[in-house]
């Protein structure tokens, strides 16, 4: 590989590098945005006056089970975004051989094997699987919370 191609190679890795981020920031700042929206939610109807009738319960428990299909589905969306920009991170990562064992550590690889699945349909980005878990039990916790009150 020339000098020239090396530069580009660097250049995408850079640029894709930075998509992934801001996939991961747009992530959190969606799940941060479902949080403080069930929370204004709950704040509201704890301080009320009076209890909620069981209609209002329903009317708001579906919002909130609609809420949060709606998180989880635009956040889906963002990982496979995420993951075909992480796909192209990979691609370069074997170009350079970063999982070769001795080319640049001797007896080891410069990534951990780990990473070798880094933008597959097989890689479990950590970050969106606690955020949509905690999407989950935030809304069922929410939910609950409505009943009992």
């Amino acid at each position: 590989m020339d000098k020239i191609e090396q530069e580009y190679l660097s250049e995408i890795y850079s640029l894709v590098f930075q998509e992934m981020q801001e996939f991961r920031k747009n992530n959190i700042r969606l799940f941060f945005g479902l949080t403080g929206l069930i929370i204004f939610l709950l704040g509201w109807i704890l301080t009320k006056e009076n209890p909620i009738e069981t209609k209002q319960k329903v009317i708001i428990s579906v919002g909130i089970i609609v809420i949060s299909f709606v998180y989880l589905y635009i956040s889906k969306v963002i990982m496979k975004y995420f993951l075909q920009a992480a796909s192209t991170i990979q691609k370069i990562d074997k170009i350079y051989g970063f999982y070769q064992k001795g080319k640049y550590i001797p007896n080891d690889t410069l990534l951990p094997k780990e990473w070798f699945s880094f933008g597959s349909k097989h890689w479990k980005e950590p970050m969106f699987i606690a955020s949509n878990i905690g999407a989950i039990v935030l809304s069922l916790f929410s939910i609950s919370l409505i009943w009992l009150y």
